[in-house]
């Protein structure tokens, strides 16, 4: 019987490995879509989220109680969707993919600060000693473009990047998944379906971005002339990332925990590396880069895996 439930907890892990390797995959198809493609940005969102929304809403609307739309926390959990999406977005059109992914990694410490300053909750043990590397293996990562960046006197802009703007979204959007983490974490205890929560993200990020699509006079004819690779981008992001990635995770969650599931994360970056490299040709360039990625992705496997 115990053979039997590590056999099953090893399945459970590799759903959870599935979805992380999934989700590493974002911000590389986000990139793809806005600087190979050319599609509007906004575009993007709208059918990226408006595609699973008509999905899982056609399954799940029909079962849920409509009156759970009326909870603040799920209306908060809506607007701190809508940062954390947009943020995102913009984070991979002006930054190399493997950057929003580094800077990805920081959300478990955000968690822990936003817990200290609005739930008054203890700091995890290793915390600082994590925090610390982590700063250094990003520096090494992310030093060299930004160095090129300075000389050329764009601030952080180079060959068509604007790295520190890229960077700064990304940070925002790190902040925002971390608000996101804690909601969710507090939904538990209002009975909130997460079915509901999921649903809400698609139809507050999709309207959120048809209105603002509007509001900017996006030109959506590049729509009109997209090839394979740009299909096979999309489906990535919207189905592969929004669909599978977020059934996979719910799934390993509900089997094994939130704590194993999230120990795996830096499985995103490796992710994210692979892909970046097939889809953009994203390369780390020097010994330092390379060093400075194994360094972010060691810390945050050990800080989670102590924290399990």
């Amino acid at each position: 019987m115990r053979e039997k439930t590590a056999v099953s907890a090893w399945g459970w892990l590799l759903i959870a490995l599935v979805s992380h390797t999934l989700w590493g995959t974002h911000p590389v198809f986000a990139r793809y879509l806005q600087t190979v493609s050319h599609l509007p940005s906004l575009s993007i969102l709208v059918l990226a989220y408006g595609l699973p929304f008509v999905i899982f809403g056609f399954f799940i609307l029909p079962r849920l109680d409509r009156h759970v739309y009326r909870s603040p926390l799920l209306w908060q959990f809506g607007a701190v969707s809508v940062v954390r999406g947009l943020s995102n977005q913009f984070a991979a059109r002006y930054t190399l993919s493997v950057f929003v992914q580094i800077v990805t990694q920081t959300t478990p410490f955000w968690v822990v600060l936003l817990s200290v300053l609005l739930l008054h909750e203890a700091t995890p043990r290793y915390t600082r000693r994590a925090v610390a590397l982590t700063f250094i293996g990003s520096a090494l990562m992310m030093g060299e473009s930004l160095l090129a960046g300075w000389r050329l006197g764009t601030v952080g802009g180079i060959n068509g990047r604007y790295d520190l703007l890229g960077i700064f979204l990304a940070i925002i959007s790190s902040i925002a998944l971390a608000a996101y983490m804690l909601i969710v974490r507090r939904s538990r205890d209002t009975h909130i379906p997460s079915e509901a929560i999921m649903l809400m993200q698609f139809f507050v990020i999709a309207s959120s971005s048809t209105i603002l699509s509007i509001l900017w006079q996006e030109d959506w004819r590049g729509w009109l002339t997209i090839d394979l690779w740009d299909i096979v981008a999309f489906l990535g992001l919207s189905i592969g990332v929004f669909v599978l990635a977020n059934l996979s995770q719910i799934i390993a969650i509900r089997h094994i925990g939130a704590p194993r599931v999230s120990s795996l994360m830096s499985w995103r970056l490796l992710s994210t590396f692979a892909i970046g490299t097939l889809f953009l040709d994203e390369r780390l360039t020097s010994p330092w880069q390379l060093a400075g990625m194994l360094i972010v992705f060691a810390t945050i496997t050990w800080y989670l895996w102590q924290q399990r």
